[in-house]
């Protein structure tokens, strides 16, 4: 009996470390974890200083409703190689390029009406600005965007981390950062 159970255990040590994890279940499991905000186990599957996901409790609210509307599909391995792999993602999320668009447009008006008004300070047109922006953001029919994006992994101490780039991104974040070059230039 005990010689069965020391077969049993060395096959599942070895099971466990010659399979490993796989690159896609790295992408399911990061996505899963932003999506229910466990932002510090999101950051395990992150290659480099990047990893640490910082969120202030004034930009919590903004990000449950946002995760809430995350969605992914079709998670499949193009490459693998060694220690790299890329994995393809259809990843749904707040169009946030649009969002923050619209939000700026209906608020110019209020914000130049306030600016000849002794009634309304700064103070109140910030309040004003992060309502609608929340507002927007929680919408039931706020705009969506699906993006598939290849997303490049790298081994790591025996795990699969991923490589972030602007393109996986704007995937996540709804085009923000196209909307920063915007800004920018």
């Amino acid at each position: 009996m005990k010689k069965v159970l020391a077969i049993m255990m060395i096959s599942i040590f070895l099971l466990v470390g010659c399979g490993g994890e796989k690159p896609t279940a790295a992408v399911s499991n990061y996505l899963d974890s932003l999506k229910g905000l466990d932002f510090e186990k999101a950051g395990a599957y992150i290659q480099g200083e990047e990893k640490v996901i910082e969120v202030k409790p004034e930009e919590e609210v903004y990000l449950e409703p946002m995760m809430q509307k995350l969605s992914y599909k079709e998670v499949k391995e193009v490459s693998q190689e060694e220690d790299k792999a890329v994995v393809s993602v259809k990843i749904t999320s707040l169009n946030m390029s649009s969002i923050i668009t619209k939000t700026f447009s209906e608020l110019i008006p209020l914000a130049f009406a306030s600016a000849f008004s002794e009634d309304q300070s700064e103070e109140d047109m910030d309040k004003l600005a992060e309502q609608y922006l929340m507002d927007a953001i929680s919408d039931e029919n706020a705009p969506t965007v699906t993006t598939e994006v290849n997303i490049n992994l790298q081994k790591q101490d025996g795990t699969w981390k991923i490589v972030p780039d602007d393109n996986f991104i704007n995937a996540l974040t709804g085009n923000l950062g196209k909307l920063e070059g915007m800004f920018s230039e």
